[in-house]
C-alpha cells in the first residue's frame, strides 16, 4: 500500500505519487504489475523472474516516458489478460500495444511497435529480468537460433561483457524440482549483467550492443516481439495462497562482532559555485573527506580550486581530501599533473589521495570495442605516482563499476575507487530501492581485480548521476520527475533518499569497504537548500559522527525491507540506526540492546526537521524493544549492551 499522495511530497520530493502496483494470481504464477511492468513473478513462492516490461530509448540511450492510453485487466475461460496502449511524448512518435496473457501454466508477452513516420532509438522492445539471489552463479542452459543447446552459468562475479548470446530461450532452476524456460521471438536477443549498473538483476533485451546505434523503426513498419514463460514441476499447479500480515522484522546488534566503519566522505565538484548553502554543509556534516572533482580542460580550474581552498580553510572542520582530477586527452599528463600539484602547494592543499583520468575515460567502452588513444590509466597512475609522493596513487573509474568492470587496473595502485548511480535504466521507485541489493556484489567483484589489503574507496554516489557515461549528458528533469540518467533526482531532496543513503552506507560497511563518498555539498547531490535541510543531512550528519574504529555487527531478519547500522559510542552505549526501506509501515524489534532513548526522522516531522540541525540529537527516552517504523523511515536508537552499566 503507498502513501496518500498528500504525503509524496516529503517522500519522494515531487507530488506525483507512485503507481500503486496490482497484485495478480493466476494458475501458479503470483506477480504484481505496476506502472505497466510485470514485476516479482513468483511461483510457488519463490522469485522465478524480476520483471517483463516494455523499455524504449530514444538515440541518446535515454528512457522515452510512455503515455499509456487504454489499460485493462480481465479474466475469461481462465485467462488472465493485462493490456495497454501507449504512445512516445515528443517528436518521432512510437506506438507501442503490450498484452500479458496466463494461462495452462504459461504466461505469454507480446509487444507491437509501430510509427506513423519513423523513429529513431537505440533499443526497443521487451525487456526480461532475472533476479540475482538464488540466481547468480547458477547453472543455465541457452537454446540458440540455429538450435544448438549452450551450458553455463549465470555469472557469480559480476561480467563485463553480455554473459550469453544469440538466445532464443534459456532455461534455468530456482530452487530444486521448479524449472523456468524463457523463450523469444521476434528479434535477435542477448543477455547483460546489470549489476555493472547497481540493478539487481540480469537483463536479456533485443538486438546485439554490437550492432549499430542508433537504428530506426521505419514508418509503416511493424515490429512484433514475444515473451513465453513456460514452468515445469511441482510448483506449475496453482499458486500458494495469499500471505498474511507481515511479520515483526528482528534487529540484532552484537556488540562482539567489531569491525571498522567506513570513512564517511561526500562528493563537491568544483565546477559548482561555494555558496552559503556548501559552506553549511560542510560545517554542520562534517565528513571525513571531500571527494573533489577538478577538470583540467576548464580554464578556470585555478580558480575553482582557489575557491575550494578558501572554503576548507574558512569553515576549518579539518577534512581531508581526496582528488579525482579529469585530463585533457591531448595533454601529456605529467605535465598537466605537475602543474595542477604547483597550484595546490600555492594554495596549502594537500589531497590524501589522488586518481587522474583522461576525459575519454568519462566514456563508456565496451570490452571487445575500440578503446581511447590517449595515455592509458595505468600510465597516469604511474605519472601522479610520481606527482604527488606524499598522496596515494589511485586506480579505477571516476565514473561507475561499470567502467571499472571494462577497465581495471593492471599496474600497482595504493586504492581502488568507482562511483555508483541508481538510475541509469530504470528510476522508479522500487528498481531504485532495489538497487541496494547489488551492492554486496558490486562491492565483492571490485575486491576480487585487486590484491588482498588494497584499500577500497567508493567515490561520489548517490541516487541520480553526474555524469553520463553513455550518452551526450545527464536529462534535464525540471519537471522533477522519475527519470533515469537525471542529475537532479527529486527523492534527494526527501525522504526515500534519507532511507537509501542510510541502506548504502550499511552494505558499504558489511562488505568492508575502506571509504564512501554519499552526496554532494552542493549540486549535483545536495543535502540541503536555501529553505533548510534535507532529510538526507540528518542520515549523514549522524554516520559522519561515528568513531571509525567502534563499529558493531547488526543482522536484520529481512534485509530487503529494512537496513541497520550501529557503533559503540565514545561514552560506552550504543547507538544504532535502522532505515525502512518500504513504502509501508515496518514493525521492528530490537534485539541485544536495552533501548534508552530513540529519535525518528520520517515524513511527518518534515518540516520540523528541516528547520533543526540537531534534530535527530532529540532523543526521548523510551525502553520498548518494538516499534514502527513509517514510510522510508530513519530511527536513531541509543542503549546499552545487556547488562551493561554505563
Amino acid at each position: 500500500m503507498h502513501p496518500n499522495p498528500s504525503d509524496a511530497e516529503a517522500l519522494f520530493g515531487t507530488d506525483a505519487a507512485p503507481p500503486s502496483p496490482m497484485a495478480i494470481r493466476a494458475g501458479a504464477f503470483e506477480l504484481a504489475v505496476d506502472d505497466g511492468w510485470l514485476r516479482h513473478i513468483h511461483v510457488g513462492g519463490t522469485e522465478i523472474l524480476r520483471g517483463i516490461g516494455l523499455t524504449i530509448r530514444d538515440d541518446q540511450w535515454g528512457t522515452c516516458l510512455l503515455q499509456r492510453e487504454e489499460t485493462s485487466a480481465h479474466r475469461d475461460d481462465g485467462t488472465w489478460v493485462f493490456r495497454f496502449e501507449a504512445t512516445t511524448a515528443g517528436a518521432g512518435t512510437l506506438a507501442a500495444a503490450f498484452e500479458a496473457r496466463i494461462r495452462d501454466g504459461e504466461l505469454t508477452v507480446t509487444a507491437r511497435l509501430s510509427s506513423p513516420g519513423g523513429f529513431t532509438t537505440s533499443r526497443s522492445g521487451l525487456v526480461v529480468l532475472h533476479p540475482i539471489e538464488g540466481v547468480a552463479g547458477s547453472p543455465a542452459t541457452v537454446m540458440h537460433t540455429d538450435g544448438g543447446d549452450e551450458d553455463g552459468r549465470f555469472p557469480d562475479r559480476i561480467s563485463p561483457g553480455q554473459p550469453f548470446f544469440d538466445i532464443a530461450a534459456i532455461r534455468h532452476q530456482p530452487r530444486p524440482g521448479i524449472t523456468v524456460e524463457c523463450a523469444f521471438e521476434g528479434d535477435v536477443f542477448e543477455m547483460e549483467d546489470q549489476r555493472n549498473w547497481t540493478d539487481a538483476s540480469f537483463k536479456t533485451y533485443n538486438r546485439p550492443l554490437a550492432w549499430p546505434t542508433p537504428y530506426r523503426i521505419e514508418a509503416g513498419e511493424t515490429v512484433v516481439q514475444r515473451v513465453r514463460v513456460r514452468i515445469d514441476g511441482p510448483a506449475s499447479g496453482d499458486a500458494p495462497a495469499t500471505p498474511g500480515e507481515r511479520a515483526v522484522v528482528p534487529v540484532h546488534v552484537d556488540h562482539d562482532a567489531r569491525s571498522p566503519l567506513p570513512a564517511l566522505g561526500m562528493g563537491h565538484d568544483l565546477g559548482e559555485p561555494v555558496s552559503e548553502t556548501v559552506r553549511q554543509t560542510l560545517a554542520g556534516i562534517r565528513p571525513d573527506h571531500l571527494q573533489m572533482r577538478v577538470d583540467l580542460r576548464s580554464r578556470s580550474a585555478a580558480d575553482h580550486l582557489r575557491a575550494a581552498a578558501a572554503m576548507l580553510d574558512d569553515v576549518g572542520t579539518g577534512t581531508g581530501v581526496n582528488l579525482g582530477v579529469i585530463l585533457p586527452d591531448d595533454a601529456e599528463p605529467r605535465a598537466a599533473l605537475q602543474w595542477l600539484a604547483d597550484t595546490l602547494e600555492e594554495l596549502g592543499m594537500a589531497p590524501s589521495g589522488v586518481l587522474a583520468l583522461p576525459a575519454a575515460y568519462l566514456r563508456s567502452h565496451q570490452p571487445d570495442g575500440q578503446w581511447p588513444g590517449t595515455a592509458t590509466p595505468d600510465a597516469v597512475t604511474e605519472a601522479v605516482r610520481g606527482v604527488f609522493p606524499h598522496a596515494a596513487a589511485g586506480g579505477g573509474m571516476l565514473t561507475y563499476f561499470t567502467e571499472l568492470n571494462r577497465c581495471p587496473p593492471r599496474g600497482r595502485i595504493d586504492f581502488l575507487t568507482h562511483a555508483t548511480a541508481a538510475i541509469v535504466h530504470a528510476a522508479d521507485d522500487v528498481s531504485v530501492m532495489e538497487t541496494l541489493e547489488a551492492l554486496p556484489h558490486v562491492f565483492r567483484s571490485a575486491r576480487a581485480m585487486v590484491p588482498a589489503g588494497t584499500p577500497y574507496r567508493v567515490g561520489m554516489s548517490a541516487i541520480g548521476m553526474w555524469s553520463n557515461p553513455y550518452g551526450v549528458r545527464t536529462f534535464d528533469n525540471r519537471d522533477r520527475l522519475r527519470l533515469p540518467m537525471a542529475r537532479n533526482d527529486p527523492r534527494q531532496t526527501a525522504q526515500f533518499a534519507a532511507a537509501w543513503n542510510l541502506g548504502y552506507y550499511a552494505r558499504a560497511r558489511a562488505a568492508g569497504v575502506d571509504a564512501v563518498a554519499l552526496s554532494s555539498l552542493g549540486a549535483p547531490f545536495p543535502t540541503m537548500d536555501a529553505r533548510g535541510l534535507y532529510p538526507v543531512f540528518h542520515v549523514l550528519r549522524g554516520l559522519a559522527r561515528a568513531p571509525r574504529d567502534r563499529g558493531v555487527g547488526t543482522a536484520t531478519g529481512d534485509p530487503q525491507r529494512v537496513d541497520a547500522v550501529a557503533w559503540t559510542r565514545t561514552d560506552g552505549r550504543a547507538e544504532l540506526w535502522i532505515a525502512n526501506r518500504r513504502p509501508e509501515t515496518t514493525l521492528v524489534r530490537i534485539e541485544g540492546l536495552d533501548v534508552k532513548e530513540v529519535q525518528c526522522l520520517d515524513a511527518t516531522v518534515a518540516a520540523s526537521a528541516r528547520g533543526a540541525r540537531d534534530w535527530m540529537d532529540r532523543t526521548a527516552a523510551m525502553a520498548v524493544p518494538e516499534a514502527t517504523l513509517p514510510p522510508y523511515g530513519v530511527r536513531r536508537v541509543i542503549g546499552t549492551a545487556p547488562g551493561q552499566e554505563v
